[in-house]
């Protein structure tokens, strides 16, 4: 019994400098670190598979009122890059509907994941996504005026 109640700090100072003192710190009960914490910071890989999903998503009713609109979303990204499923969540946005449409869309998001000491760590982040409403038809030019009259 002694012997294993001496091996748990051996333990706990290995973990301390295989992790460093402040990422041991940050890391949460989940094993997952906030932004302030990773030494690479996370990016999102799929950028243009994304802003498709983002075009596809906008609700049809604020689309066709050309309403704009922004959501805050705050995610898990696992060690892979990947959003973990139930970790999504809309924190702020300008309507809801599109709050459940930033939501799906971060789901699809992929990202070269956050790193500590080189290895990949999961890693809370903050999103911001927009939907932009497409730019009004142009008008239609002015008919050209009718040629004068030709005079006697």
């Amino acid at each position: 019994m002694k012997m294993q109640m001496k091996l748990i700090p051996i333990t706990l100072l290995l973990l301390i400098a295989a992790a460093g003192p402040a990422a041991l710190r940050a890391q949460d009960t989940l094993g997952t670190y906030e932004m302030s914490d990773v030494e690479e910071m996370p990016a999102i890989s799929n950028r243009t598979r994304v802003n498709r999903a983002i075009s596809e998503l906008y609700p049809p009713a604020l689309r066709a009122q050309g309403i704009r609109g922004e959501v805050s979303i705050r995610m898990l990204v696992d060690a892979r890059g990947v959003p973990v499923p139930g970790e999504i969540e809309a924190v702020e946005s300008t309507n809801p509907e599109f709050a459940a449409a930033a939501v799906l869309a971060a789901a699809q998001m992929r990202f070269r994941p956050a790193r500590i000491g080189g290895k990949p760590v999961p890693v809370r982040v903050m999103v911001p996504v927009t939907f932009e409403a497409p730019a009004p038809p142009a008008p239609a030019p002015a008919p050209a005026p009718a040629p004068a009259p030709a005079s006697p």
